[in-house]
C-alpha cells in the first residue's frame, strides 16, 4: 500500500467545538494571545483564517514495486530560519533532533515556534513606549528584516493526516494592529455614551429613584422640575397659574 502525503498546506474549516478548544489552549499558552495583545474576537478571526490541514490519501491498488514515495510535508527544516508558530489541533507530526536522529511524535496541542511569540511581545511593548508613526515603522522594519524569528535545531514533518494552525510574525501584527483599533473604536463609543448621560448624573442621588431590572441599571429620562434645578437662578422659568377671580374681571371689563 501506497501513501502520497499532499505537500501543500490546504486551508480547512474549523468546527466550533475545536475552535473553543483552540481558543482556550493558546489564550494560556502564551501572554501574546492574551486581551492585553490580542483580542479574542481577532484570536478567532485568526485561527479561523491559518487553520490548515494535510490529507494524507491511501491507494491500495498500487503494489507494484518502486512507486516513489513523495516527501512529507515540511514545518521547520533544522538550521533554517523560520518566523512560523505551529500547533498542532488534531493528528501528529514527527520531529528528528539531535545528532543520533532521534524521532518523536508531537501530537495535539503541541506547540513549536514560542520564540516567535517571545520576540513578537517584546516588540510590541518596546514599540509601545514610542510613537505612534514610529512604533509601527519599528515593528514592519523588524518583521521585514527577519528579526523575528528563530533557527530550529531540529526537523518536523508531517506523515499523516493533520490539522494545525500557522501564523507568521506578520499575522501576529496584524492581529494586533486589529485589535488596537477596535479598541480605539469602544474607547469612543464610551466617551459619546457618558456625553449623552451627563445631565442625568449631575442630578442629586437623593432625588433619583432609579429602577433595577434583571441585575442591570436602567436610565430614567429627567423630568421637567430636575432640569430646572440644574439650570441658573437667572435663567429658571417661571410658572404661575391664574385663579378665577382674574379671570372673570377681564370679562366684566369686556
Amino acid at each position: 500500500m501506497s501513501q502520497i502525503v499532499n505537500t501543500a498546506h490546504a486551508k480547512c474549516a474549523i468546527n466550533i467545538q475545536m475552535l473553543a478548544v483552540t481558543i482556550q489552549v493558546m489564550s494560556t499558552c502564551h501572554k501574546i494571545f492574551g486581551p492585553t495583545f490580542i483580542l479574542p474576537t481577532i484570536l478567532e478571526k485568526l485561527i479561523r483564517k491559518n487553520c490548515k490541514k494535510v490529507e494524507t490519501t491511501q491507494f491500495s491498488c498500487l503494489k507494484e514495486v518502486g512507486v516513489v514515495q513523495p516527501k512529507p510535508a515540511v514545518l521547520y527544516k533544522k538550521g533554517e530560519f523560520s518566523n512560523k508558530f505551529i500547533m498542532i489541533l488534531s493528528g501528529r507530526a514527527v520531529v528528528t533532533i539531535g545528532k543520533e536522529e532521534m524521532r518523536l511524535e508531537a501530537g495535539a496541542w503541541h506547540s513549536f515556534g514560542t520564540e516567535v511569540l517571545d520576540a513578537m511581545a517584546e516588540a510590541i511593548e518596546r514599540s509601545l513606549t514610542q510613537t505612534t508613526s514610529r512604533s509601527n515603522m519599528s515593528l514592519n522594519t523588524e518583521i521585514t528584516n527577519n528579526s523575528i524569528g528563530f533557527v530550529p535545531d531540529f526537523d518536523a514533518v508531517i506523515l499523516y493526516e493533520c490539522i494545525f494552525c500557522e501564523f507568521t510574525a506578520s499575522d501576529l501584527l496584524l492581529a494586533f494592529n486589529s485589535s488596537q483599533i477596535m479598541q480605539n473604536n469602544s474607547k469612543v463609543q464610551v466617551v459619546r455614551s457618558n456625553s449623552r448621560t451627563s445631565l442625568i448624573e449631575e442630578i442629586p442621588k437623593e432625588n433619583m429613584s432609579t429602577p433595577i431590572r434583571n441585575g442591570s441599571v436602567k436610565q430614567r429620562t429627567v423630568s421637567e422640575s430636575e432640569t430646572v434645578k440644574l439650570l441658573p437662578n437667572s435663567l429658571k422659568c417661571q410658572f404661575r397659574k391664574e385663579n378665577n377671580n382674574s379671570e372673570a374681571e377681564e370679562e366684566e371689563e369686556e
